[in-house]
C-alpha cells in the first residue's frame, strides 16, 4: 500500500476556497481547480512518506514537498507493473483510470470526448501526418468516459434537449442572425438530424450574428428576475455564462444543452460524444486514463468544430445522473454506496465507517484500488501498513492487497470492475 501525493492543478476554472478548505489547508490565492491521484503523464501522482500530503501555498505549484525521497505513481507501476496492477492490465503498464478531486468556481469548457476507436485512429492518424502537437486533437489514443460524483450541490450541463425545447428558445430571443440555425433544425423531422443541423450552424455562425444573439441575452438579464428552478429556463443559464465568457458561442451552444444539478451522493456519467460542461459545485471526478478532449466553446483554448460535430452523439438525452445502491455492511454500523457507471475501467464505492471497534473488510481486492478520504478520519490497514485518511488524503492498494477500514470517516475506493 502507498500513500499518494494529489497533484494540484491552478487552472482559471478553479475555486480558491473550495478544494483547499475541504482538504484543510489555507488558501493561497490560487484558483485550485483538480488534484489528480493517478499515473497520467500530465501530473502523475507522488509517492512519498513525507507530510503534508500536498504541496504547502508557500511552494511552487505542483512541487512535491521532497522530491529526493519522493517517486511519481508512473515510476512504481514500473518497477513492477504485475505486483501493482496485476496481470490483466500489466502488459499495458498504465493505470486504467484516473481520479481526481474537481472544484469548478466559474463554467469549464463546453467539451466531449471520443469513443475508443475514434481515438485510436485520431491519435495515430495524426501522428502519421506529423501533426505539431499544438494543433493535435489526440493527446493519446483511449476513450475517455467519466463519472463525477458530487461532494456538494453540483450544477452542470450534459446531453442535448429535445429539438422542439430548443427551438423554443432560440426563437424566443427574436434575433434574425439564429435564423439559419431556426431553419436547419426545422427541416427536419429526425431528431438526430435537427441536432446536427442545428448545433453545427450555430457553431459556425459569423461573429456578428453570435453578438447579436448574446445582446438578446444579456437584455434578459436586466429584466425583473424570475423565481425558477436553476436550469428551468436555457436562456438564463445562458445569461449565467454569459457573465463568464462574453462574445462566445458556447454560450449560445448551451442552449442545445440539459441543465442538471446534482445533489450531494448522486452521480453524474458522461459516455463518448455526449457534450457537457461542470458549471460550479465540488465533486469526486473519476474517468479512464486519457486527457482526450474536443472543446464547442467557453473557453480560450483550441477548438476544431469539423472533428468534433463528427465525434458526437446527436441523440437527446445521453448523460445518466443516478444514486447508489445503499446498504448496511453486517456486523457492523457502517454503510457502503455502491454506484454503476458505464464504464469498463473503473468502479466506485464510497464507504462510510462509524466506529473503530468494528472493522470493514474491503471484499474487492484484485487489481489497484484508490482509496481517497472525503471527510472525517478512517484509517485504511493492510497487512503490510497502516495510514490514516482525512479528506483529501489518499492511498494506493496493489494487487491482491487485502484492506481493512476502521475509523470514524468516509472514503472512496476507485477499482477496476
Amino acid at each position: 500500500m502507498f500513500r499518494l501525493q494529489g497533484r494540484i492543478q491552478h487552472y482559471a476554472w478553479g475555486s480558491h476556497h473550495a478544494l483547499p478548505d475541504f482538504v484543510g489547508l489555507p488558501a493561497d490565492g490560487l484558483p485550485w481547480a483538480e488534484i489528480w491521484y493517478g499515473s497520467h503523464p500530465s501530473a502523475p501522482a507522488v509517492v512519498t512518506s513525507t507530510t503534508p500530503w500536498f504541496p504547502v501555498p508557500s511552494q511552487a505549484q505542483n512541487e512535491v514537498a521532497d522530491p529526493a525521497a519522493s517517486h511519481t505513481l508512473n515510476e512504481i507501476i514500473a518497477a513492477d507493473p504485475t505486483a501493482v496492477l496485476g496481470p490483466d492490465a500489466a502488459p499495458t503498464s498504465v493505470l486504467p483510470y484516473l481520479v481526481k478531486l474537481l472544484a469548478a468556481g466559474r463554467p469549464l469548457s463546453l467539451q466531449a470526448h471520443p469513443d475508443a476507436d475514434q481515438a485510436a485512429a485520431g491519435y495515430a492518424h495524426e501522428r502519421q501526418v506529423g501533426t505539431s502537437p499544438t494543433e493535435c486533437n489526440y493527446a493519446d489514443g483511449r476513450h475517455k468516459p467519466e463519472t463525477l460524483f458530487a461532494l456538494l450541490p453540483t450544477r452542470a450541463l450534459a446531453g442535448f434537449r429535445t429539438p422542439a425545447a430548443i427551438l423554443a428558445d432560440l426563437r424566443r430571443l427574436d434575433v434574425v442572425g439564429l435564423g439559419k440555425a431556426i431553419e436547419a433544425m426545422a427541416q427536419s423531422d429526425n431528431d438526430e438530424e435537427a441536432l446536427r443541423s442545428g448545433f453545427d450552424t450555430v457553431l459556425r455562425l459569423e461573429q456578428s450574428a453570435v453578438d447579436e444573439a448574446l445582446a438578446a441575452i444579456a437584455a434578459r438579464m436586466v429584466q425583473p428576475a424570475e423565481e425558477h428552478l436553476w436550469g428551468s429556463d436555457s436562456l438564463a443559464v445562458a445569461a449565467e455564462l454569459l457573465v463568464h465568457y462574453p462574445g462566445d458561442v458556447g454560450v449560445l451552444a448551451a442552449i442545445f444543452l440539459n441543465a442538471l444539478e446534482l445533489e450531494p451522493g448522486e452521480a453524474l456519467s458522461v459516455g463518448a460524444g455526449v457534450v457537457h460542461c461542470y458549471v460550479s459545485g465540488l465533486g469526486l471526478e473519476v474517468m479512464a486514463n486519457s486527457d482526450n478532449v474536443l472543446r464547442a466553446g467557453l473557453t480560450k483554448k483550441r477548438v476544431d468544430f469539423d472533428e468534433l460535430v463528427r465525434i458526437l452523439d446527436f441523440k437527446p438525452g445521453g448523460a445518466l445522473v443516478s444514486g447508489p445502491e445503499r446498504q448496511r455492511i453486517p456486523g457492523t454500523p457502517s454503510t457502503v454506496r455502491n454506484y454503476k457507471t458505464p464504464a469498463a475501467e473503473y468502479a466506485v464505492k464510497i464507504y462510510e465507517i462509524n466506529g473503530g471497534t468494528y472493522p470493514v473488510e474491503v471484499t474487492d481486492t484484485a487489481g489497484p484500488r484508490i482509496v481517497v478520504g472525503l471527510d472525517g478520519a478512517t484509517v485504511v490497514s493492510s497487512q503490510q501498513s497502516r495510514m490514516a485518511l482525512t479528506a483529501g488524503d489518499a492511498v494506493l492498494g496493489i494487487d491482491g492487497e487485502a484492506l481493512r477500514l476502521t475509523g470514524q470517516g468516509s472514503v472512496a475506493i476507485v477499482r477496476v470492475p
